[in-house]
């Protein structure tokens, strides 16, 4: 798309899109890095199926994980 030929609408179009695909993208690399992260600490010894104590720690690290990077993202809001 030449930028001096696009209408206004197909401008704002263009960075919705650009800003939803950038928003995708945070999220997977999000999920990616909480399943690394709770995988390593959480599964000692890696098989067929999880153990209970193995579920448990995997849901309270991925609990964990959301929760700390909301408060980093709400304190980086607030120092704007």
């Amino acid at each position: 798309m030449n930028p001096s030929l696009a209408t206004p609408r197909d401008r704002e179009e263009f960075f919705r899109a650009a800003r939803a695909e950038a928003s995708d993208q945070l999220l997977q690399e999000l999920i990616q890095t909480m399943a690394d992260k709770c995988f390593a600490k959480c599964i000692t010894k890696p098989s067929s199926s999880l153990t209970g104590g193995e579920s448990a720690c995997l849901a309270k690290c991925m609990d964990r994980f959301l929760e700390t990077r909301t408060l980093v993202v709400k304190a980086l809001e607030n120092q704007r």
